[in-house]
Order: structure tokens, then C-alpha cells, then sequence
């Protein structure tokens, strides 16, 4: 990877800059390398997300 140019990276350097991950995210100036959701997160999220659709009332979205 590239070192931080002054004054941080833009999005415009995101384009550019080859091999990065999809799940990069550019925070401050700063590139995130954010890890991969695990099937444990993806199953837990899944979950949770149906009990609230259930537990929710009617004038409450639940989004995830």
C-alpha cells in the first residue's frame, strides 16, 4: 500500500489506487480496511433483524 499523502487521501485516490478491497472506506483522509462480514455476523444480523420485524409496531420500519 501506498504511504498517506499530506493531507490525507481523497476519493478521487480511491480509483486509482489498484488492489484495493471493495469493503475499503475513506474516513478523514484515512483508508479503512474494513474486514469481511462473518457467516456468525451475516446469521446473528439475520436474527435480530427478524425479531424486531416481529416485536416492531406497525408505524416502525425496521431496517438493516
Amino acid at each position: 500500500m501506498e504511504k498517506t499523502p499530506d493531507g490525507g487521501w481523497t476519493a478521487e485516490d480511491l480509483d486509482r489506487i489498484p488492489g484495493l478491497p471493495s469493503h475499503t472506506r475513506l474516513l478523514d483522509g484515512e483508508l479503512v480496511l474494513r474486514a469481511p462480514q462473518t457467516v456468525f455476523h451475516m446469521r446473528a444480523m439475520r436474527l435480530l433483524e427478524n425479531h424486531l420485524l416481529q416485536a416492531a409496531p406497525p408505524e416502525l420500519e425496521v431496517v438493516r
